[in-house]
């Protein structure tokens, strides 16, 4: 198991359709996934890679050369059979559980297919050539990224989501209504006006969910709706948190519907 962008990609769909669906298992799994890249050494510094080389933006040639280098650098610590250990363990909770890898089609995929042939390809007289062209092919990718993506933070599981396709989605999850479709665009897009745009809408959405229970509730209810009220008052828009309080708001949203 090589590519961990195509990991990371199967693990972006899983959250879209835990959060879709309220599948509380693919939550946890999709958690124990952005909890392992956090905490183990190994797979945070490969995430580190990925993400670096999916997102950086350059038009001099030299600095990309050296960007390319640097970053690949991260991992020279690190054996390769370990990098491919930990990534196995990633996915064997999804065949565990009876998911099976679909074959994705999603942004990157043809850069992370060569970031994960330089990081295993042993150097050699054989490999050069293979090598230099798959440096040339990232390093093109670096300059023609126009839109590097900025993330405040650089959380993790904000990261994790970026590779997935607002058109691709949107094909998939065409039943949703628009303001569930706007939510989960946001969880995808970096684009931090519309997260805000979005984050806004849903304390709207619940607070006026909340008010219209409160008069006719039981005094407890009333109590936990006054309460949950309080709460929803003090929530601030946070990017660097945006889908861990996104993802409670879509909870408390669909309970109080």
């Amino acid at each position: 198991m090589q590519n961990f962008g195509y990991i990371k990609s199967v693990f972006n769909e899983m959250l879209i359709e835990a959060l879709i669906s309220k599948d509380k298992k693919k939550k946890q799994i999709y958690s124990n996934f952005v909890n392992a890249i956090k905490t183990n050494k190994i797979l945070n510094k490969q995430f580190q890679v990925y993400d670096l080389l999916e997102n950086k933006f350059e038009t001099n040639d030299g600095k990309r050369s050296e960007f390319i280098k640097e970053t690949l650098s991260l991992l020279n610590d690190i054996k390769r059979e370990d990098i491919f250990k930990e990534n196995l363990k990633l996915v064997t909770p999804l065949y565990q559980h009876g998911y099976e890898l679909p074959n994705l089609d999603y942004n990157h995929k043809a850069l992370d297919e060569t970031i994960a042939k330089l990081i295993f390809t042993k150097k050699s007289g054989k490999t050069i050539n293979s090598i230099v062209e798959n440096i040339s092919l990232i390093s093109e990718h670096i300059k023609d990224n126009i839109a590097p993506l900025v993330v405040e933070g650089a959380g993790v599981p904000d990261s994790l989501l970026m590779n997935t396709m607002v058109n691709k989605f949107n094909e998939k999850y065409s039943e949703l209504s628009e303001s569930d479709s706007k939510v989960i665009k946001s969880l995808i897009s970096t684009n931090i006006v519309d997260r805000e745009i979005v984050f806004n809408d849903l304390i709207r959405e619940c607070l006026e969910l909340t008010n219209s229970q409160i008069p006719n509730s039981t005094s407890d209810i009333k109590e936990s709706l006054l309460n949950v009220k309080e709460k929803l008052l003090e929530y601030k828009f946070s990017n660097e948190n945006y889908i861990q309080l996104t993802s409670k708001l879509i909870e408390l949203k669909n309970d109080l519907s």
